[in-house]
């Protein structure tokens, strides 16, 4: 038995390839790659590479990456390939950041006790390629109910990259109602979905157009003609898409006391109304209009039928979720609105700290009443601030604000002040990155919500219009240090 199987072993060793031990080959042994620097990468190559021998082989590969940063051969699911066994490896060749030119590199399997088996690397980058979008449609219309609330409306459609260079498309609408102000990153030969996306929340019944811009391709600007039509509502009955800050016409969310704006249709009478001049709060009722937030009536300071100016109640609700909000005239009342309170903006842990819930939302008034540009606000003198009549640098100036929380002592619900009532939280002023304490105070002549917040302007502010912002922290707790800040875009005018 011993003599045959010796006979075997004999025979099989003689067979062409048969190799004892352990002995290594790769194929192909040279690779040549090509392509556009900052292009498409070119496609993987394999190699397969082959235990010949009869006993198992330690392999693995070397790679100098400081000297080819290119070059990535990558895959190698074994460390050890047994006598007779295969296994193969993918090589990349990356033209990101690789200038034209001609390179040459190599890599090495080793394991095998025929020594290193090289891998040799031919790669032949071109100039850089260059990016070309084009779009599945360069027209879109949409259709709306009126002030509907959050995203009403939108339309598909796919952005191709038909380049050799990757790109990131901006993209930026023509009018405000244009939702899309983000960017999509495409490789080369690649394509991504995109929602043309109207906001209608502000919006009544009629025809809008406008255009989406898509940037930042060599092939230059791509549109999209937008044409929105929004509908009406039904007669009589109110209709409305958001609840805004006042000031800053932010829809993140609502705070206790806030002064804010709600537009829509059919919201009141076709003249504004407005509050008598001798009452001594705001009227829950104005001109047949009521506001109710979780069926409480809200302080009433304008109605008419586009739009509202109304005061949050400072009511104790359980405030960890949302509320609903309606609008009534003349008996009729709209459809519910859910209303998010501030805080879920920024509090993180909000379902864990929930005392301080709905309580800030800070936004400045400005001049145009858009929530940009220069800030309602007076000099030193009593003298409005504006570029004209700038304040000078070491003086104290007042902004007005509203969503900066209760007063210590409490007041109540849409009174009109008698009594300098300090806020409970006192703010901070972020002009042009320098922080200042702030005072912040109700004053005879305002209605409760809205402060004027008072501060001395840093000696180190630059002349022109500089960047203002309100900041609160919170007072005490486990959530102290954290704060909500105002608008941004607001300034103030400085010498």
């Amino acid at each position: 038995m011993q003599v045959r199987l010796a006979v075997v072993v004999a025979i099989v060793a003689s067979l062409p390839g048969f190799v004892s031990g352990q002995a290594l080959s790769v194929s192909p042994a040279s690779l040549s790659f090509t392509g556009n620097s900052n292009g498409v990468l070119p496609p993987a190559q394999i190699v397969t590479i082959i235990n010949t021998g009869t006993a198992p082989a330690p392999i693995s590969i070397d790679h100098s990456v400081s000297a080819s940063p290119w070059l990535s051969p990558a895959g190698l699911n074994t460390n050890t390939l047994a006598g007779g066994a295969s296994t193969t490896i993918q090589v990349y060749a990356s033209t990101q950041g690789i200038a034209p030119g001609t390179y040459d590199a190599a890599f090495t399997v080793t394991g095998g006790s025929n020594g290193p088996q090289m891998v040799a690397i031919h790669f032949v980058v071109g100039t850089p390629g260059k990016s070309s979008i084009t779009i599945s449609t360069n027209a879109v219309s949409l259709t709306a109910a009126p002030y509907a609330s959050l995203f009403s409306t939108s339309q598909p459609l796919t952005v191709t990259n038909t380049g050799t260079a990757g790109v990131n498309v901006l993209m930026s609408g023509s009018q405000p109602w244009i939702a899309n102000s983000s960017f999509v990153s495409l490789l080369p030969q690649a394509s991504a979905n995109i929602s043309v996306t109207a906001y209608t929340a502000f919006l009544g019944p009629g025809t809008y157009d406008a255009f989406l811009s898509l940037d930042g391709a060599d092939n230059g600007t791509q549109t999209i003609a937008v044409h929105l039509t929004v509908s009406p509502a039904a007669a009589g009955v109110p209709t409305f898409g958001a609840v805004v800050n006042a000031a800053s016409y932010s829809n993140t969310g609502v705070a206790l006391g806030e002064v804010v704006s709600i537009f829509g249709t059919n919201l009141g009478t076709a003249a504004a109304a407005i509050p008598d001049a001798n009452a001594t709060s705001a009227p829950t009722v104005l001109g047949g209009t009521r506001v109710l937030f979780a069926g409480i009536p809200a302080p009433l300071l304008y109605a008419q039928n586009g739009q509202i100016n109304a005061i949050v109640p400072q009511f104790p609700l359980d405030l960890s979720g949302s509320v609903t909000a309606q609008v009534e005239y003349l008996g009729i009342l709209s459809a519910p609105l859910p209303v998010h309170y501030s805080d879920f903006n920024f509090f993180p842990d909000l379902n864990v700290f929930t005392a301080q819930s709905g309580v800030y939302s800070p936004g400045v008034f400005t001049f145009d009443e858009s929530g940009k540009g220069p800030a309602v606000a007076l000099n030193q003198d009593g003298t409005l601030n504006n570029a004209n009549n700038p304040a000078a640098t070491g003086s104290t100036v007042s902004i007005f604000a509203t969503g900066l929380g209760p007063t210590n002592p409490a007041t109540l619900d849409g009174q009109f002040v008698t009594t300098a009532t300090p806020a409970a939280v006192a703010p901070n002023i972020v002009i042009s990155g320098n922080a200042v304490a702030g005072i912040a105070s109700l004053i005879p002549g305002l209605v409760n919500g809205v402060y004027p917040v008072t501060f001395v302007i840093p000696p180190q502010t630059a002349s022109g219009a500089a960047s203002i912002a309100i900041r609160l922290t919170l007072p005490s707790g486990a959530s102290r240090g954290r704060f909500s800040t105002s608008q941004d875009g607001v300034t103030l005018a400085v010498r």
